[in-house]
């Protein structure tokens, strides 16, 4: 009992820290992991996928931030009678983040647009490996929290509906580390 008072003590102290107030001008690096688990059409071709995504952030005013993402995703297919296929995507989008307070540690809603690149994979014995792949337009409504952990660094966690053109769309959710650069 003593161990769970201590841990939420210490949770609670974590969410009221704060570091210095956001800068104009501030730029922010990272990564992150993300699930994306894949919605309507999409949902009954593919099953959950995993990905990695780097990201820039610069301070455009004291409560936004622009930003730019580049990903990679990968979808385990279901197999349909001999064949058996794999989906994945390069997600590179650009956006911006509103946060609803000047601290570090404070949640924010935002928005992406981009371009996917979703390639598939086809496996047959009889006819071998097709690959193909098609560039598709994304558009994202956001939201998450970000909470210092360093002096520089952040704990970034979000979720995402990711629209992607031809029914292709899903629900992305990461966690990951933004270093704030001097």
């Amino acid at each position: 009992m003593k161990l769970v008072t201590v841990f939420l003590a210490v949770l609670i102290a974590l969410a009221f820290c704060t570091m210095a107030k956001a800068e104009v001008g501030s730029k922010g690096i990272g990564g992150a992991l993300e699930i994306a688990m894949p919605m309507g059409d999409f949902g009954d071709q593919a099953g959950t996928g995993f990905g990695v995504t780097a990201n820039f952030q610069y301070g455009w005013k004291p409560n936004i931030d622009l930003m730019a993402q580049l990903g990679y995703i990968s979808w385990g297919g279901k197999s349909i009678g001999s064949y058996d296929y794999t989906i994945h995507a390069i997600p590179l989008q650009v956006g911006a983040k509103y946060y609803f307070t000047l601290e570090t540690n404070r949640f924010y809603v935002g928005g992406l647009i981009g371009f996917h690149r979703f390639g598939i994979t086809v496996k047959n014995t009889s006819i071998g490996d097709i690959s193909t792949s098609e560039g598709k337009v994304s558009l994202a409504p956001m939201g998450g929290y970000e909470m210092k952990i360093g002096e520089n660094m952040l704990f970034d966690a979000s979720a995402r509906y990711q629209f992607v053109s031809d029914n292709l769309s899903y629900l992305g959710i990461r966690a990951g580390i933004i270093y704030k650069l001097k």
